[in-house]
């Protein structure tokens, strides 16, 4: 509903903000849930912030894709790809140093197996949209950035964890949970 608001609302009235009312003026005034009017009757949801609405539109725009159920399982299923690898990809670095590369390659398969089929991002990464679908993403890629800078002292994978450590707040709430995790293990 967010992703249609978005389309059918000028961006110069939402500025992003997770609009839940749609641009026909039939459909102002109307509150629902944790919402917030504004002043022309429009109505911002509350529980989630803005960037995790404005992924997947602008996935959908990018792609030319029209705002559907079948739009939003092709962006989970993309994220869901990306953290498939990540997840291989980390469980591999970090095991690559104390086995040969083969052991180290089975235990990164044995885990993106059982990421894959893991019940929950089975159904949660189909046309179920949450943001932490987007988290799951981005937090894999902060703790990627985390675990290169304990090996190298890259500034570029200094930028990338910072960036996620800005950024994933503003998906999803637990990304300030996950930066205090940080903070502590620092």
């Amino acid at each position: 509903m967010t992703i249609e608001a978005y389309n059918e609302t000028p961006i110069s009235k939402h500025l992003f903000l997770p609009i839940v009312s749609l641009g026909k003026d039939g459909d102002k005034g109307i509150p629902w849930g944790a919402t917030v009017p504004d002043k022309d009757g429009n109505y911002y949801y509350t529980s989630f912030s803005s960037a995790g609405y404005f992924l997947p539109w602008l996935f959908m725009k990018v792609f030319r894709l029209s705002v559907s159920e079948w739009s939003l399982y092709i962006f989970n299923t993309v994220l869901f790809m990306l953290s498939s690898i990540l997840w291989a990809e980390l469980i591999y670095m970090i095991y690559h140093k104390r086995f040969n590369d083969m052991k180290a390659f089975i235990l990164a398969l044995v885990a993106l197996l059982t990421y894959i089929y893991s019940p929950e991002l089975l159904h949660g990464m189909e046309i179920v949209y949450w943001h932490q679908s987007v988290m799951q993403v981005t937090f894999l890629i902060q703790v990627i950035a985390w675990y290169c800078m304990k090996e190298t002292d890259s500034y570029r994978v200094k930028i990338v964890f910072y960036s996620m450590a800005l950024l994933n707040p503003y998906i999803e709430w637990t990304g300030y949970v996950a930066n205090i995790g940080f903070a502590a293990a620092e």
